[in-house]
């Protein structure tokens, strides 16, 4: 049986997936825009917590940090893709999700 290509998708919106880099350099953007950072600025990977933390034997729960050359960092811990732990900078998360239309 032949495979049937389309050239027509039905619409969904997309889902926040802190998993792909995407997601994370979107964030990291929000961030250096809200908090006027004019350096440099990165994102980590999303990692698997090590050592002493109090997620790191939480199976599941990933990090990732958006940093800047002058040591200004936000530090996300994240499960499931897009389920949001914790952060230092709360207030950043909630607004990036409210802009971007995701429930909490």
């Amino acid at each position: 049986m032949a495979k049937l290509y389309r050239s027509n998708w039905s619409v969904k919106p997309l889902e926040i997936n802190f998993n792909q880099k995407q997601w994370r350099q979107d964030f990291g953007a929000y961030v250096k825009d809200k908090l006027f950072w004019s350096a440099d600025v990165k994102v980590s990977r999303a990692r698997a917590e090590k050592g002493p933390s109090t997620y790191a034997k939480v199976k599941g729960v990933k990090s990732f940090e958006v940093y800047n050359t002058f040591g200004g960092s936000v530090v996300v811990h994240f499960e499931n893709n897009n389920k949001i732990i914790s952060s230092n900078r709360e207030d950043l998360i909630n607004s990036y999700l409210e802009e971007r239309g995701y429930k909490k």
